[in-house]
């Protein structure tokens, strides 16, 4: 992996336990100017470390934590233990962003804050981890390739306002339509979701308007028992301009383009 400029960080990741080696490794930053090995820590790392600001963030199974070691001679700034009795190995790459550093162990996902290095956010589940970015959705590490085409005309109210628009092609050859304001809005720059088997995540077309999956504390992830049934045809959709008590304002808040309209 890349630090700054002129600095390699490498470790034999073959000889860590948990890919199936018996010695453990060591991390080391190599200098690609002098062609010299800078530094070198002795532990068990199996998986990519994570680097930003001189600082390089490291999943150590012996003994188990996550290490924040200074580029310049690796000297431990700082580590955090998983809390559970249970949690024996790391099991994905270091995940960084502005404020976060996530770790994946056997059992669950930890989210740890990189100014107070204290846990701010677990889940149950563990996984391999990606991040996605600038809009773009990732399934299984595979990001999802988008076509601009023409233009979406939203209606609100007495108004149209443009959207772009794109076709979305999933892993497995799906196409689909999906709407867009910008690519740098609360949704587009997300955690990653590890959904649990026997459930499944939810996604609007419409991208930045929609509360779906994306927000854990409102929907979350949908449990297959709560599918009844596949949605066939639009039976009513207004403009958002009347509230429900507005009655008589009801006539010019419905789309009736889109009444009775088959859904693809």
């Amino acid at each position: 992996m890349l630090g700054a400029p002129g600095s390699v960080f490498a470790a034999n990741y073959r000889n860590a336990y948990i890919n199936g080696g018996g010695e453990g490794n060591t991390l080391l930053d190599f200098n690609a100017t002098t062609q010299a090995i800078t530094w070198q820590i002795s532990g068990d790392y199996g998986y990519t470390p994570a680097c930003n600001a001189g600082v390089l963030y490291a999943a150590n199974n012996s003994p188990l934590r996550l290490e924040a070691r200074s580029e310049t001679d690796g000297s431990l700034l700082w580590s955090w233990t998983p809390p559970q009795a249970g949690d024996s190995t790391f099991e994905s790459e270091v995940l960084l962003t502005n404020s976060m550093i996530f770790v994946s162990t056997n059992l669950a996902t930890y989210g740890i804050d990189t100014v107070t290095h204290q846990l701010v956010f677990s889940y149950p589940f563990p996984g391999r981890l990606a991040l996605s970015k600038n809009g773009i959705l990732y399934i299984n590490d595979q990001p999802c390739p988008r076509k601009r085409i023409e233009d979406f005309f939203y209606r609100e109210g007495n108004g149209v306002i443009p959207l772009a628009q794109y076709i979305e092609t999933l892993p497995n050859g799906v196409q689909h339509r999906i709407i867009k304001m910008g690519d740098n809005g609360p949704l587009d720059n997300t955690q990653v979701y590890d959904v649990p088997p026997g459930d499944y995540f939810m996604m609007g077309d419409n991208r930045d308007n929609s509360q779906d999956s994306r927000v854990l504390s409102a929907v979350g992830y949908v449990p297959a028992e709560n599918l009844i049934g596949r949605a066939q045809f639009i039976f009513f959709s207004t403009d958002g301009s009347a509230r429900l008590w507005e009655f008589w304002k009801w006539p010019f808040a419905i789309r009736y383009d889109r009444l009775f309209h088959g859904v693809n």
